[in-house]
């Protein structure tokens, strides 16, 4: 699922700079922090993967 997040998150960053270029950056910022929303969700999974491999071992 970590690798599904980070290609949302990598999607949603593109998307959110096309539409920024085209709407000549007003009223983008909704679609930015989605796209934070989902760089959020990869770290933190991201994080708990590697706490959890550590205290594994």
């Amino acid at each position: 699922m970590e690798k599904v997040w980070f290609y949302v998150a990598i999607l949603a960053t593109a998307s959110s700079l096309v539409i920024g270029f085209v709407d000549k950056w007003e009223g983008v910022l909704s679609y930015f922090l989605l796209s934070g929303l989902a760089w959020g969700v990869f770290l933190i999974k991201r994080g708990l993967r590697i706490k959890l491999d550590q205290s594994a071992n």
